[in-house]
């Protein structure tokens, strides 16, 4: 499923639609009768490879952003999406640090009147980040979800990762799995 209300209308790269990928964990809770609650991650739709992430196509954007000329923080957000769905942790790991590196870096520098766009990239990228560190049973998930809320405070998809994230009786390491793009 992909989510483009809010986002696409307030925030997101210059001249990118930012779609949010729900992602749906497959987790094992304490009861077998809870469904089961998946984190979302956010990736730059129309730049990066986007269309390969929305398809579920995560080795083609790997391999199609290596070393490839795209705007740095699509590029990375997208990978970070990518090698978490394709399980390379190590590899999902520093893109997503890379990630939140460079939307905080383009955040500090702008002019105040420019701000708002580039604290939802950033914000994006804290979300995607806590959503690999929830996974891998990791510190630091809740931190990523709550500063991402602080910085953008209709961060519906932070909000929604950290209350899966303390959800009672659900197994925050769950396995992300995609659900089926559409439009």
């Amino acid at each position: 499923m992909i989510h483009l209300d809010n986002i696409t209308k307030k925030h997101g790269l210059i001249g990118v639609i930012v779609a949010t990928l729900a992602a749906s964990a497959l987790c094992q809770s304490l009861w077998a009768d809870e469904p089961a609650v998946g984190y979302e991650m956010s990736y730059a739709a129309n730049q990066a490879h986007g269309n390969h992430v929305a398809k579920g196509r995560y080795q083609r954007v790997i391999d199609g952003l290596a070393g490839a000329s795209h705007d740095p923080i699509a590029k990375y957000l997208n990978l970070c999406v990518a090698q978490t769905m394709a399980s390379r942790y190590p590899d999902a790991r520093r893109s997503c640090n890379r990630a939140v590196e460079l939307s905080e870096g383009a955040a500090r520098s702008v002019p105040a009147d420019l701000r708002d766009e580039h604290h939802a990239n950033w914000a994006l990228a804290l979300s995607n980040r806590g959503v690999l560190r929830a996974i891998r049973g990791q510190q630091g998930a809740e931190d990523d979800f709550r500063q991402a809320i602080e910085l953008q405070a209709q961060s519906d998809v932070a909000a929604r990762n950290l209350a899966r994230l303390n959800a009672p009786n659900v197994d925050a390491r769950a396995v992300v799995d995609v659900a089926t793009a559409g439009d």
